[in-house]
């Protein structure tokens, strides 16, 4: 869950947590974590925004928070991952410069019957 990823990137000290607040409420969250010792590459672990601000521009804003924290501690790459069905976090990404560079497959391993 993100509360558990925001708690451990906190309590590590290998990540970061970013919080976007309107109105005294929260309305957004970003957690990051990095990957190796040196701090070169980063991986967003988490982002989401309350539906009700979806589409008014505070996931564009923390990814560009993300960007210039990582850039004061001199990361060289971040990464991602998106659900494929995410149409519109892939839209975001990509109007962001991230760019396709796996894809990931999964297959359910449920009981099947032998009949």
């Amino acid at each position: 869950s993100m509360a558990r990823r925001l708690t451990h990137s906190i309590e590590s000290g290998k990540g970061f947590v970013l919080v976007a607040i309107s109105a005294r409420s929260v309305i957004g969250a970003a957690c990051v974590e990095f990957m190796d010792a040196e701090r070169k590459i980063a991986s967003v672990a988490d982002i989401a925004v309350t539906e009700s601000k979806r589409g008014a521009g505070v996931g564009r804003g923390l990814l560009v928070a993300i960007q210039d924290e990582l850039q004061n501690l001199e990361t060289t790459t971040l990464i991602l991952e998106v659900s494929s069905s995410n149409q519109n976090a892939k839209r975001l990404f990509n109007e962001n410069g991230f760019n396709e560079f796996s894809t990931l497959m999964t297959k359910s391993i449920a009981a099947e019957s032998d009949t």
